[in-house]
């Protein structure tokens, strides 16, 4: 039994008597795995805020839950708000031409994403017609900062760059493991009161197959745990939600990883072409299964609650490849296949350049005093100042070339306009669901 399915949450169970008047109070333990009504009935809501507006979509609220695909400085901004302290002030920005955007007129902080723009979710919140751009929030976050008419609020979007649904290992955990997609929706539900119009979209899961495909043995005990504590936290992350009243959520989940370009060599046309293409595929498919599982027992306690859009399909693949590169009028060099980019890590401390490993920054981070002195100028005065980029710059070969023509921006991630094309999907299905919400 996994940890999040075998805590027990107490309730109250009230015995009357008839021959007198004392009622006797009894702690009951109540397993979630048979009955998920009780998940997310501890979430302390006391300190949330009503951040809802209205609008012409007919929603009165938006939120986000998930991760790269969603993020827009949502890492930027957690890593930050866990780790900054009076030894160690961290700074992370996302850059290089095939990520986020620069700062302008409109924006003069710029935006910190895993793609050249906007993503997909984010769009969406301007599609519904909310009167400002979203901003991320996390479980750290104890103080609203952001004005919304004259009021201060939390942020809405809480996916984060690189966050799993199951718990990491270390150094990825240090970072990462108070953003799973349980706690981003523990985090929402603490800090924004819910309505019944309020919509969520949920993605998670991309992350955790490329764990499960990349970090363990096949068939192997860890890997088996690792995939389930991921899927128990999407159910608890699920039923968070609706057991604390929201009742409208998009899920999209993780796609197969059968055409993008880090496992290209093992594909052709999205069918596996030796063995370790058919590893991936067995991999990918066990973990959407475990969740098709998840899906349908939400739909016995919540029917209609939750609407899928699956990216998990080939045909929904295709049919986002074949919509973009209409989208590029069918140009020869639409590019589908392979990155316009590639990312790397840049750190400096102090402004000094540095190498240093993740789990090297993992061993400053709990150690701060640790780090060679010969780095640190007035390490008495101020602290260690760790500044990490995370670039993606045009690959060799791609000189010349227009990133707008790739479906990829680097070896997983895609361009801003794939991430148009989803957001027009999403905002289908949001407009669906908006029907039953007007009446």
């Amino acid at each position: 039994m996994k940890k999040l399915l075998s805590y027990l949450v107490p309730t109250l169970l009230i015995v009357a008597t008839v021959a007198t008047t004392v009622s006797c109070v009894q702690k009951t333990p109540v397993d979630p795995k048979k009955d998920p009504l009780y998940l997310g009935k501890m979430i302390n809501k006391s300190h949330a805020i009503d951040s809802s507006e209205k609008t012409e979509s007919g929603f009165t609220n938006y939120f986000i839950i998930g991760d790269s695909l969603s993020d827009v400085d949502g890492l930027s901004t957690l890593i930050p708000a866990k780790f900054n302290n009076s030894l160690i002030e961290f700074e992370v920005s996302l850059g290089g031409v095939g990520y986020g955007e620069q700062p302008d007129g409109t924006n003069p902080k710029g935006i910190n994403s895993f793609t050249n723009g906007e993503t997909a979710g984010y769009q969406l919140s301007k599609m519904l017609g909310f009167s400002q751009a979203m901003k991320p929030s996390n479980i750290f976050e104890k103080t609203p900062k952001y004005d919304q008419n004259g009021v201060k609020v939390f942020g809405k979007n809480y996916a984060v760059g690189g966050a799993t649904a199951a718990k990491l290992g270390f150094p990825s955990s240090l970072m990462l493991n108070d953003a799973t997609v349980d706690i981003q929706t523990k985090a929402l539900l603490e800090q924004h009161k819910i309505k019944d119009k309020d919509l969520v979209f949920m993605e998670i899961g991309g992350n955790d197959l490329l764990s499960l495909i990349q970090s363990f043995e096949d068939q192997s005990e860890a890997q088996h745990k690792f995939m389930m504590d991921g899927i128990n936290r999407i159910r608890t992350a699920l039923f968070n939600l609706l057991n604390n009243g929201v009742k409208h959520i998009i899920f999209m989940t993780p796609p197969q990883m059968n055409f993008v370009p880090s496992f290209k060599e093992h594909f052709e046309n999205f069918e596996p072409k030796d063995d370790e293409g058919r590893r991936i595929n067995n991999i990918c498919n066990e973990f959407y299964k475990a969740l098709q599982e998840v899906l349908k027992e939400v739909e016995q306690y919540y029917p209609k609650a939750v609407e899928l859009f699956d990216i998990f399909q080939d045909e929904t693949i295709q049919d986002l490849q074949k919509k973009f590169k209409e989208s590029r009028n069918n140009s020869p060099t639409v590019d589908t296949l392979n990155s316009y980019s590639k990312s790397a890590f840049e750190i400096s401390i102090n402004g000094q350049p540095v190498n240093m490993s993740p789990a090297a920054i993992g061993n400053l981070i709990k150690n701060p005093n640790a780090i060679d002195p010969a780095l640190v100028k007035n390490k008495e005065k101020k602290p260690i100042k760790i500044e990490v980029k995370i670039k993606a710059d045009i690959a060799s070969g791609n000189e010349g070339k227009n990133i707008d023509d790739f479906f990829f921006t680097d070896s997983i991630h895609q361009t801003k306009g794939v991430h148009k094309i989803v957001a027009e999907k999403l905002l289908a299905i949001a407009q669906a669901i908006a029907q039953g919400v007007k009446k």
